[in-house]
């Protein structure tokens, strides 16, 4: 499950950002969950246009279904509460125990063995970077670095890049079409776009 609040809707635009907290925010959920899961097969979703001074989502709730047999339920933008803290969590619901990886917190996990929570270390001696995201931030520079010195793909490509991004337009498309949607995307234009000017801002239904 991963979980993204964002109340500041209200900057969103979709000539700036193709779309609201799903693009800018989740989209890295998926790209992550993918990694862990490998590819979706399908994803049904509702996604809340309602509102009328933007032209985006305000809001997503997402079942995604992967070809390994797992699933994942996505959820950001307006009124989706943290688990831990304000920023965005992933929890890994497993045979043998729970993961939960969190901004500003970190990762910690319980078990059987350890039923409370026990933080999960990640090798970072105090003081290399000021937060996690700065951290992580510098890893992906070291590995583009080693990409091209290296002559091969960096560990997140354009290819995977594509996949994340194929992966939110089936979000929307299922929004559109009213069901689940089967990848690969056999709408190549964006389901978003074709809401918005349909209905106008904020004037698609909204299903209860």
């Amino acid at each position: 499950m991963s979980r993204w609040p964002d109340a500041d809707v209200a900057k969103y635009r979709y000539e700036i950002f193709g779309g609201g907290p799903l693009m800018w925010l989740s989209i890295h959920s998926i790209d992550l969950l993918r990694w862990f899961l490998g590819d979706v097969e399908w994803v049904t979703a509702q996604v809340d246009l309602r509102e009328p001074t933007v032209d985006v989502e305000t809001r997503v709730y997402a079942l995604l279904a992967f070809r390994n047999g797992s699933q994942a339920v996505v959820e950001c933008g307006q009124g989706i509460g943290p688990e831990a803290t304000i920023g965005h969590s992933i929890t890994f619901y497993g045979e043998k125990g729970t993961l939960h990886v969190c901004d500003g917190f970190g990762a910690r996990y319980k078990n059987k063995r350890h039923p409370k929570w026990r933080a999960v270390p990640f090798g970072h001696k105090p003081g290399d970077w000021a937060t996690p995201a700065q951290r992580a931030c510098a890893d992906e520079v070291r590995d583009l670095i080693h990409a091209i010195e290296r002559d091969h793909d960096p560990r997140c490509s354009g290819v995977e890049g594509r996949a994340a991004l194929e992966v939110a337009m089936a979000i929307y498309e299922s929004e559109r079409t009213g069901g689940p949607v089967a990848l690969p995307l056999s709408n190549k234009t964006s389901p978003l776009l074709e809401m918005v000017q349909r209905g106008g801002y904020g004037a698609v239904t909204w299903r209860a």
